[in-house]
């Protein structure tokens, strides 16, 4: 997580139904996301979505990268 912070990646974060997760992890800046799956299917089905859509970003975009550098926004 410190790497794809430092890095600008972002992080979609994938777990079961009812697991525990810290606030740590849940807090942090480049969780853009996250896949809450009930089984393997369910999981599956899920994260081919989210797949699905960064693909789409990244043909439009060029990158799945955030940069929010002030030359970026000026």
């Amino acid at each position: 997580m410190e790497y794809a912070q430092e890095h600008g990646i972002p992080i979609y974060m994938m777990y079961e139904k009812g697991k525990f997760i810290s606030r740590m992890a849940k807090g942090s800046p480049n969780v853009k996301g996250s896949i809450i799956f009930s089984s393997e299917d369910d999981a599956l089905v899920k994260l081919d979505t989210l797949l699905d859509g960064l693909k789409k970003r990244l043909e439009e975009q060029g990158t799945l990268r955030e940069d929010f550098s002030i030359d970026s926004i000026a």
